[in-house]
């Protein structure tokens, strides 16, 4: 039966108080099991899980926005927003990405697809509207891989954080102009198959290096991938971060946030729950098709943030993003990095695609 749920815990793992700290009092073990899953048309399930303005909460959520994590990464990754989310009258809606924590895989998945599965989504909750938001994330795991481990999988780690979802809510964005209102990409990854001399400008050497993989030996990239997958649950130490090329604010606010580290590394772990089918044509996707969608026909506002010492998905990406999509709004904030502009400048992030309420 299309539309029908299969289980709601809501917003289990987080409060509805909006004086918490944003990251500190998430319950991690409770967030895992905070999740819907609705039965798509061709029985697939799509799992979601909310954040923010509770659903049933007599104070209505002045907007609802829809979120499509990073990559690897899964529902869980938005939670560090959702005291922000409170105070800002949001409410946040993050699905799994087909292979992904709970969501069913598609052997047929694309950027065109997952629209269709928005749109179901959409019509089972009742939505007439939403705003889209991609951010970064996805990376706290392995950021604390033991030390000898980092020579092996180096590469493919430094690859391996991105705001994969950003490509997926453009397109939703320019296909389903009806019942986007508003767009907005964190830290984007542009896909760069046939234009990678112009988005790959800043990019790490690792990262040129993964991509170049991908096209040349992607069972390489897979045998990466599945080894990471095991080292997740490996002893948790810094040595990633140390030597990973990341910024230095990315590097403190992993350190010094611990709490941060750990929500990220669970929405990772999330991610790659089934094993690596899913994120794995995610990334196929990224780096080795051509870009169909027309991300030229967005006409709703769009606004796109980027940190200006980002080397995962640096400002090529972000400008690429821009210039295509007519009245785009773009900030490169100096001196953040691909993780460190999405923890520490998220009212700022959130209120530039819904307005404070004296503003409207």
């Amino acid at each position: 039966m299309e539309g029908q749920v299969e289980l709601e815990v809501p917003q289990a793992g987080v409060s509805t108080d909006s004086s918490i700290a944003p990251v500190e009092a998430l319950d991690i073990d409770k967030l895992l099991r905070s999740r819907s899953r609705i039965k798509l048309r061709d029985g697939r399930k799509l799992c979601f899980a909310s954040y923010g303005v509770p659903r049933y909460s007599p104070k209505l959520a002045r907007k609802t926005l829809l979120y499509f994590h990073g990559w690897p990464s899964s529902r869980l990754e938005p939670a560090i927003m959702h005291s922000e989310a409170l105070k800002q009258g949001i409410r946040i809606i993050a699905i799994d990405r087909p292979g992904a924590g709970h969501s069913t895989y598609n052997p047929r998945g694309s950027f065109r697809t997952i629209v269709a599965d928005v749109e179901q989504l959409l019509d089972h909750l009742g939505l007439v509207k939403v705003v889209l938001m991609a951010s970064s994330g996805a990376c706290g795991w392995s950021s604390f891989a033991p030390a000898p481990v980092a020579a092996i999988v180096h590469p493919w780690y430094i690859a391996s954080r991105g705001s994969g979802g950003s490509p997926f809510a453009s397109a939703c964005a320019a296909l389903l102009p009806e019942r986007v209102e508003g767009l907005l990409l964190v830290c984007p990854l542009a896909p760069c198959f046939g234009r990678e001399q112009e988005l790959h400008e800043g990019l790490g050497p690792h990262s040129k290096r993964f991509f170049a993989m991908l096209n040349s030996a992607p069972w390489a990239a897979r045998v990466q991938m599945a080894a990471v997958r095991q080292i997740m649950y490996m002893p948790q130490h810094t040595a990633f971060l140390r030597i990973g090329g990341f910024a230095r604010e990315d590097v403190d606010a992993m350190i010094n946030h611990r709490r941060f580290a750990d929500v990220m590394r669970a929405a990772s772990r999330e991610g790659l729950r089934q094993g690596i089918r899913g994120p794995f044509r995610d990334i196929m996707l990224y780096a080795t098709r051509p870009w169909t969608v027309e991300i030229e026909n967005i006409k709703c506002p769009t606004v796109i943030w980027n940190g200006g010492a980002d080397v995962v998905t640096p400002n090529a990406m972000a400008r690429h993003y821009h210039r295509r999509i007519p009245g785009s709004r773009l900030h490169i904030v100096p001196c953040e990095g691909h993780l460190s502009l999405p923890f520490k400048h998220t009212p700022a992030i959130l209120a530039s695609i819904v307005p404070p309420a004296s503003r409207l």
